[in-house]
């Protein structure tokens, strides 16, 4: 039997028994997984995500399910043409754009156009802010709201302004220092997570349509970047479990289109009359099976 397991799980280790002649406590019983290899394991994850080529199959993942969403937002507006359809297709549009800056940037940083670490960082982090207050938009403010509008376009312009001077303090840091960990990457994690505890407050006190969708995108997103600050690697310069966050959150982009599905409306006896319109409506005649006149012979 410990012959099968070492041929067909070769990190399989059986742990020693507990011993009560021992002062030493036993540390388990069985384990398969050591915490080594588990360790291994999330740091080639998030090396994937934050390494070429997978960091182009990242944008584009995000990138597809950008375009579901936007999909799915068009065909439901054929049978309901709002305000609510275009405001969706506008914010998905607008969602859709930095994930195309970031794989065109990505591109070049893979054909070594450009040194990645210089532009990268400062790129990833207004982009990926940007995007997280125009997700906030799509799901907090389905229907126009002049408040809810002025705070998105202010933050976003906030997001813009953040990131041209993270960019020209950036290019003018030493070049052998990581970004992960430095004051410019704890500034883009506390404004994100303090726009992310803004939304889901938002999100819970208006609960508009599939706000319980909206809950689990920002909650996901939240915990990404929670988990990032708690386990920050220093030697980097992107941020691999906030990524796996958004590879999460981002496919659930497309129920946005479930709020444009209008309920059935019920049937009342106005409604049938309205529905029948033109009809001609059964006469006493005909309602009473025929007892009354009857129609002239055909000659």
């Amino acid at each position: 039997m410990g012959n099968y397991w070492r041929i067909f799980y070769p990190n399989f280790q059986f742990c020693q028994p507990f011993e009560k002649k021992s002062k030493a406590p036993a540390l388990c019983y069985n384990r398969i997984y050591e915490s080594r290899g588990m360790e291994n394991f999330t740091q080639q994850l998030f090396s994937i995500l934050t390494t070429q080529p997978g960091n182009l199959v990242y944008h584009l993942i995000l990138a597809f399910s950008v375009v579901a969403g936007l999909q799915a937002a068009i065909v439901a507006r054929k049978n309901n043409p709002e305000i609510v359809a275009k405001r969706m297709i506008l914010g998905l549009f607008i969602l859709l754009l930095p994930q195309l800056i970031l794989f065109l940037s990505s591109g070049l940083a893979w054909q070594q156009v450009a040194d990645p670490q210089r532009y990268q960082p400062p790129l990833d982090r207004a982009a990926t802010a940007f995007s997280l207050v125009w997700i906030i938009w799509l799901w907090c403010f389905p229907s126009p709201s002049r408040s809810g509008d002025a705070v998105t376009v202010v933050l976003s312009l906030a997001v813009i302004v953040m990131g041209l001077f993270t960019y020209s303090s950036w290019t003018q840091a030493d070049p052998g220092l990581a970004f992960n960990g430095t004051w410019y990457d704890w500034g883009w994690h506390i404004f994100s997570l303090a726009v992310t505890f803004l939304g889901l407050l938002i999100l819970f006190i208006g609960r508009p349509p599939s706000w319980g969708t909206g809950l689990a995108v920002l909650g996901l997103i939240l915990a990404g970047y929670v988990a990032s600050l708690l386990m920050v690697r220093p030697e980097g310069y992107l941020s691999g479990i906030v990524r796996l966050a958004q590879l999460c959150a981002y496919p659930l982009l497309p129920v946005l289109a479930h709020r444009m599905v209008r309920p059935a409306e019920a049937e009342t006896p106005a409604r049938v009359e309205e529905r029948r319109g033109a009809q001609p409506r059964a006469g006493p005649d005909l309602v009473a099976g025929g007892g009354g006149k009857k129609p002239p012979p055909v000659e």
